[in-house]
C-alpha cells in the first residue's frame, strides 16, 4: 500500500464526521456528563476505536477518518511513521477540544464553549492554509501528518 499527505478537504470532512459523532453524546441529560463524554471523544477520536477493538484497521484512524480512508501518523526521525500513542493523541487534538473541554464549567460553559469552538476553528482552519504541508495546528505540536491510502 502507498500513501500520500491527505488534502485539508478530506480532513475537514472527516473532522465533520467525528463532530457529528461527538454531538451523538449530547442527547445524554445532564450537561456536564454531554460535555465530558463529547470533550473526551474528540480529544482520543484516532486511538479510541482501535483500543476498543483491536482491529488493525481502526489503527491511528477515527471513525471519520477511516470513513475517508484517511489515517494519523506520528513524523519523527527516522521513524518517519509511527503509531499514535494516547499522550500524542491527546496532544494533536487538544486545542480543537478545547471549546467542549469549557463546556464542562457549569452555566459559563453552555455560553463559552460555542464561541470557543468557533474561534479556535477558524484558527486552526488559517494556521492551516497558511502552512506549506497545510498542517493545524494540533498536527504541529503533535508532530503527526494525516495520509490516504491510495489504492
Amino acid at each position: 500500500m502507498t500513501y500520500r499527505r491527505a488534502d485539508l478537504g478530506s480532513r475537514m470532512l472527516a473532522f465533520a464526521l467525528d463532530a457529528l459523532i461527538a454531538g451523538l453524546f449530547f442527547i445524554m441529560p445532564l450537561p456536564i456528563i454531554r460535555s465530558i463524554l463529547s470533550a473526551s471523544y474528540l480529544l482520543l477520536r484516532d486511538v479510541i476505536m482501535y483500543e476498543i477493538t483491536g482491529d488493525k484497521r481502526w489503527r491511528n484512524r477515527s471513525p471519520g477518518k477511516r470513513a475517508l480512508g484517511l489515517q494519523v501518523v506520528v513524523e519523527t526521525g527516522t521513524e518517519k511513521y509511527k503509531n499514535l500513542t494516547r499522550t500524542v493523541c491527546l496532544q494533536r487534538n487538544f486545542i480543537p477540544a478545547l471549546g467542549l473541554i469549557v463546556g464542562i464549567i457549569p452555566l459559563l460553559g453552555l455560553i463559552l464553549a460555542p464561541i470557543i469552538s468557533l474561534i479556535v476553528w477558524i484558527i486552526e482552519l488559517i494556521a492551516a492554509l497558511s502552512h506549506p504541508e497545510k498542517k493545524r495546528l494540533g498536527d504541529r505540536l503533535a508532530r503527526t501528518i494525516v495520509i490516504q491510502e491510495i489504492p
